[in-house]
């Protein structure tokens, strides 16, 4: 086995269990950080928390009395804890605690954490500051209000006093609307680390947010974690569930790491992406579960109006080690895919949807072009794969393959069906389909990355 630090704070840090598996470890082990057993994982990629700041650490992985892997580490530097009961926060889960939180975070001096303890706390919306350490801990819970009167709305667009520029707030599905702020929203901030063992509850039903969710009602859904044009952001350790509509909505940001995490909605529960980086470069998806009510990951770059105008693709995402159940698809690239995608990677996954819906989705036909292979390698999984809205691909079955390519080879689009290869173990190698078909805006499918041709000039 090898193991490697992914990420590490003052609190807490990541490894990577490398042992051959994709998103389980083939094998249970115990973790011991300084000789002692602190928990068992059979999860590729696995964390520690209730760490001392500016502690060494020595962490060894065993199975069966024998240490397999070892690593050394050091956690941050850490000045203060500031723990938002102590700023009045009350954690019964009836009492509105955003004020307090909030007061706590505003408060918080550089190098230094806001601790949300065991607890329930109601909030609508707070707001992160650059160079913020939130931790949730385990035990506490965010529980989202459902009132939309008590939300503040983002602007989709506000004209500059010259009017010649625009400030872009709101969003939705790829255009510039007005929105409800997210539960935990972040405005051209850097340097963020969100973590924890607890939760945020955005408390969504078909009797709130869910009800008439084509309708706009104020404004659009507020997604659970809105990031709009934010930088050098780690969220790790945490469970998200029953979102308004998107659960993690990265908007025009940079360098962002999304480390093992449970993001979980409903099966019939409308618009509840998983993770959309949204015109958003460097990212690294790793070791996330999903179970949803919609795509699992959406990659995407805006629609026309946004293509257009800041021609800004979704560049550099891996993703890595995760595990998507249910759902429509696991990957889709778009819908919204206005200013194209480009260098792609997705890897090491393993993939458990529903017969009928998809794997990987590529934006919809207008022109035949001739793609080439990307490698998906080492994913897992089995089914059939269906169009993506207006916005699908045509093909037909998956073919299972020892050594396999998601295959993109000629035909007319719409018409013909096709197959995507996907590398699978072997024991799972029964090929079916043998048709093929083309794919629009797929300019180049090459080495490990997929290219998508922007839409727009």
């Amino acid at each position: 086995m090898q193991i490697s630090l992914v990420m590490k704070t003052a609190r807490s840090a990541t490894f990577l269990l490398d042992d051959g598996g994709i998103y389980h470890t083939k094998k249970e082990y115990k973790i011991l950080l300084n000789n002692k057993e602190i928990k068992t994982t059979d999860t590729v990629v696995t964390s520690v928390f209730d760490l001392k700041p500016d502690t060494d650490y020595e962490i060894k992985v065993t199975h069966a009395e024998e240490v397999v892997a070892a690593a050394e580490f050091t956690t941050d530097y850490e000045y203060v804890t500031l723990d938002v009961k102590k700023f009045g926060a009350k954690g019964d889960g009836i009492s509105d605690d955003t004020g307090f939180i909030q007061a706590a975070i505003m408060a918080c001096p550089p190098k230094s954490r806001v601790l949300i303890p065991k607890g329930v706390y109601k909030i609508t919306s707070i707001f992160l500051k650059s160079g913020l350490n939130l931790e949730i801990a385990k035990g506490a819970e965010i529980k989202a209000e459902t009132d939309r009167e008590r939300y503040a709305k983002f602007p989709g667009l506000i004209e500059s006093y010259d009017e010649t520029e625009e400030y872009n707030l709101g969003t939705w599905e790829g255009n510039p609307l007005p929105m409800f702020a997210g539960i935990i929203t972040g405005i051209g901030v850097r340097d963020i680390n969100l973590y924890g063992e607890g939760s945020i509850n955005g408390c969504a039903n078909h009797e709130n947010w869910w009800k008439n969710e084509k309708v706009m009602v104020g404004a659009f859904r507020p997604r659970m974690l809105f990031l709009n044009h934010c930088e050098n952001v780690n969220v790790q350790g945490l469970y998200f569930h029953d979102s308004p509509a998107w659960v993690i909505h990265p908007y025009f940001s940079n360098q962002l790491r999304f480390c093992d995490l449970l993001v979980e909605n409903p099966k019939q529960s409308p618009n509840t992406d998983g993770l959309d980086p949204e015109s958003c470069k460097n990212v690294e998806i790793l070791g996330v579960h999903f179970s949803l009510g919609d795509d699992c990951i959406a990659v995407k770059s805006g629609k026309i109006y946004m293509g257009r105008k800041y021609k800004t693709p979704a560049e550099n995402t891996h993703i890595c080690h995760c595990l998507m159940e249910n759902g429509h698809g696991a990957v889709t690239v778009g819908s919204e895919i206005g200013a194209g995608v480009k260098n792609m990677l997705v890897e090491k996954c393993c993939v458990s949807v529903p017969t009928g819906h998809q794997y990987m989705a590529l934006p919809a036909p207008q022109v035949s072009t001739t793609g080439q292979q990307m490698p998906m390698t080492d994913v897992d999984g089995s089914g059939n794969l269906r169009p993506h809205d207006d916005h699908g691909l045509s093909i037909g079955q998956i073919e299972m393959m020892e050594e396999g390519v998601i295959s993109m080879g000629d035909g007319v689009p719409g018409r013909s069906e096709g197959t995507m290869m996907v590398s699978l173990p072997a024991e799972h190698s029964e090929a079916s389909g043998q048709q093929s078909s083309t794919y629009d805006y797929v300019s180049e499918l090459r080495g490990n990355y997929v290219n998508v041709q922007n839409a727009v000039d």
